[in-house]
């Protein structure tokens, strides 16, 4: 999701101020670019997830809100009419209407999930919420990548977990219904990573400062 929806503005912006840096961008789940980080590999990570305070450090960018997304023909949403949303209601801001309900995630306890896989922090936090609930999902794939798992979920594979943040940068589609779930874990803060007590170079700082720009508005 970060390399799809938020890289690309945080890349733009950088280029624009220091075109002679060249950038080098590594998709991997969490724990794999944390030890990568360890040993200098890469030098910042773009994250929402959990870290050891020993040896990183974070700097805030924004907060988003994990939805649950459902195909439109499943049987599930005619009992959940009132607090359906569309996508289009997503990108206008209507999520923030606390006139609209969520929805208790134990209703969709019986349907097929699609997760993001073990090591990426969607996973931990798929996983929470379904505990959080009372129940362990009925899991048909495990998937590497958030759009991955939008685009299946647009295929009827199956429910899935998503942020507002991917939805409101993702292909116009009515393939799916979104809905807000009661559970304050739902809250996800993004980050930008770095290794603790090592030098920061002058672009790295450009980089992190450029980017807090974009996005603490």
């Amino acid at each position: 999701m970060f390399a799809s929806c938020m890289l690309p503005f945080m890349i733009k912006a950088f280029s624009k101020n220091c075109p002679k840096i060249q950038l080098r961008i590594t998709e991997s789940d969490s724990a794999d670019l944390y030890a990568r980080l360890l040993t200098d590999e890469i030098d910042l990570i773009v994250d929402s997830g959990l870290y050891n305070v020993n040896f990183y450090e974070s700097i805030p960018l924004m907060e988003d809100h994990i939805l649950l997304a459902v195909p439109i023909n499943n049987r599930q949403n005619r009992n959940h009419h009132a607090a359906r949303l569309t996508q289009k209601d997503i990108i206008a801001g209507t999520v923030n209407d606390e006139n609209i309900p969520a929805v208790a995630l134990a209703d969709f306890a019986g349907e097929d999930f699609l997760l993001s896989g073990r090591g990426n922090d969607m996973y931990r936090r798929s996983l929470g919420l379904c505990r959080n609930s009372g129940f362990s999902p009925k899991v048909r794939l495990y998937l590497n990548q958030l759009m991955t798992a939008y685009h299946m979920a647009r295929q009827g594979l199956g429910i899935t977990f998503l942020t507002d943040s991917l939805v409101r940068k993702s292909m116009l589609s009515d393939a799916l219904v979104y809905y807000k779930i009661k559970d304050p874990a739902t809250t996800r803060k993004i980050f930008i990573a770095y290794r603790k007590n090592v030098y920061q170079t002058s672009a790295m700082q450009e980089f992190v400062r450029l980017s807090r720009n974009l996005y603490n508005k």
